[in-house]
């Protein structure tokens, strides 16, 4: 009796214990990443942006909410021209979602960096927040409007987290990019904003894509901080 008592015993010991194995091993399995899932995350998030100083002649960029209630980060060399100290008056912006562009209203250009901030008369917005924590050889993430062809998805990596370049830290990424990524979002795999994409450097009177700089998060933080609580 006793010895059939303690079969008995053992044999639940046995089965907790299966249990228990595999009650850890699914809790440490951790979540594939998918690139698909992470453009889907983003997307709406991103905003094509066309700016003209006589509403006929359009440039085209990129830009990105930041808050819910319609502020949206781009470059300031999307909005200014600081050659010839013009600033664009016509600005206007379209997401993933929409048809039809909607005008925009230039709440304040950096004087420091390459940022400006918009502003659309939109509430629940899908919007970044951002991440300091990077380094170089991570894979990061772009959205933009490369040669105004409409929103489009990019991979590459951290070249150098912060290169300096006209007394100016900024952070070098191998995303190609070409006109009108200007203004895009620079994300890691968890839609952390890292920084936005500024500019491309030339070698001679070429521009090179595979080498593309952006304004890191540490400024974007310190710029928006003035307009966004």
């Amino acid at each position: 009796m006793l010895i059939a008592i303690k079969k008995i015993l053992n044999k639940i010991k046995l089965i907790l214990f299966a249990s228990s194995f595999l009650f850890t091993s699914s809790c440490n399995k951790k979540e594939s990443f998918s690139a698909t899932n992470l453009f889907d995350k983003t997307i709406l998030k991103v905003v094509e942006v066309k700016s003209s100083t006589d509403n006929i002649a359009f440039g085209y960029a990129t830009g990105f909410y930041i808050s819910s209630n319609g502020y949206i980060l781009t470059n300031k060399h999307v909005i200014y021209n600081e050659t010839y100290n013009l600033k664009y008056d016509y600005v206007y912006i379209r997401a993933a979602n929409y048809d039809e562009y909607t005008k925009a209203e230039v709440i304040d250009i950096s004087s420091n960096y390459d940022l400006a901030i918009l502003k659309v008369n939109q509430s629940n917005c899908m919007y970044f927040t951002t991440s300091q924590d990077f380094k170089a050889g991570e894979e990061i993430f772009t959205i933009g409007n490369p040669l105004n062809i409409g929103l489009s998805f990019s991979q590459g990596y951290i070249s150098s987290p912060y290169r300096k370049i006209n007394d100016t830290y900024v952070l070098q990424t191998s995303l190609v990019i070409s006109e009108g990524n200007s203004g895009g979002p620079v994300f890691n795999k968890d839609g952390k904003l890292l920084g936005i994409i500024s500019f491309r450097l030339k070698d001679n009177t070429q521009a090179n894509s595979s080498i593309s700089f952006a304004v890191p998060s540490i400024y974007i933080d310190e710029y928006i901080s003035q307009f966004i609580q």
